[in-house]
């Protein structure tokens, strides 16, 4: 068994060198002395429900949406609308009436709403900007 102090500096480590895949979920396992399979296994099941998930649109509308409109890519984005279009891997559309306007900084914006109201573990989330 791994001290608690030693199993938190791997999984520190091992978030700070994929920083840029913190939805991936960490488990310690140990095929020597055959533990964490049960764990790895629930965990694969647990991320293959979360990208399965179909989140409804006014859920979306009622949850995220409020957040976007109240801090906009720029003043020249009069309308936005998010919709899920697909999952495993959950995809969704930004649409709005400037799409140029919209950064990488506030895709990682939206995206980081979506997770935090609805999570997606372990599933990357594509987004799609789009001009109506």
């Amino acid at each position: 068994m791994i001290p608690v102090k030693e199993r938190k500096f791997l999984i520190d480590n091992t978030r700070v060198e994929l920083k840029n895949f913190n939805f991936i979920p960490i488990v310690l396992t140990s095929a020597l002395k055959n533990k964490g399979i049960m764990e790895v296994i629930n965990k694969a099941v647990d991320v293959f429900e979360q990208g399965s998930k179909m989140i409804d649109d006014k859920l979306i509308e009622k949850m995220v949406l409020p957040r976007l409109v109240s801090n906009p890519p720029s003043n020249r984005v009069r309308y936005m609308q998010l919709k899920q279009s697909g999952y495993l891997p959950p995809k969704f559309d930004l649409i709005t009436n400037v799409a140029k306007d919209v950064s990488d900084t506030y895709q990682r914006f939206v995206i980081n709403e979506i997770r935090n109201y609805f999570g997606f573990s372990g599933n990357p989330i594509r987004l799609t900007v789009k001009s109506y």
